[in-house]
């Protein structure tokens, strides 16, 4: 009887064990996604932050080379259009040769990312 008594006590230790076991496993399972997605975010947020500046940058320099461009020129508009074009040429060039990179590499970015145990950077 009292051999029954200690594998059953037995048996509750090691039931209470595995609950809090899988407790903490699951506890800890969040916070790391949790993480992931925090760094993740940050990354996003200040990309975009940084992407848009350079937009502001890019426009103003812009508005500027066409200004110079139509003023040399003699007209406003052929600036406008010279500067135009050469956005055009450069998307075209963007979507050809490095756009099939730059999805692979951001791709690859993300994936390492959420797979990688270690603490992000």
């Amino acid at each position: 009887m009292e051999i029954l008594e200690e594998q059953t006590s037995r048996a509750g230790h090691i039931m209470q064990t595995v609950i809090s076991y899988v407790e903490n496993r699951v506890e800890y399972s969040r916070l790391l996604v949790a993480e992931k997605v925090t760094y993740l975010t940050t990354a996003a947020l200040s990309g975009l932050i940084l992407a848009f500046f350079s937009g502001l940058i890019l426009f103003f320099l812009s508005v500027g080379l066409a200004l110079y461009i139509g003023e040399k020129m003699g007209q406003m508009a052929t600036g406008f259009f010279v500067v135009s074009l050469g956005y055009l040429v450069f998307l075209i060039f963007m979507m050809l040769f490095i756009k099939p990179g730059m999805e692979r590499k951001i791709s690859s970015s993300i994936i390492n990312a959420l797979d990688n145990e270690e603490e992000p950077k």
